[in-house]
């Protein structure tokens, strides 16, 4: 009985669970937005 009730509770949290939307991106950031544009040309620290 015990295990039917925690499966119901179980069911009933794990079912409203959504999944966030998808974000696609050029680049990956840990933290804000990428540092360099989509068409950069080069690296801060090259010298072209």
């Amino acid at each position: 009985m015990i295990v039917r009730i925690l499966l119901l509770f179980i069911a009933l949290f794990t079912f409203g669970a959504q999944a966030q939307a998808i974000k696609e991106s050029y680049a990956f950031a840990v933290l804000g937005e990428p540092r360099y544009a989509f068409n950069f040309n080069h690296f801060d620290y090259v010298n072209p």
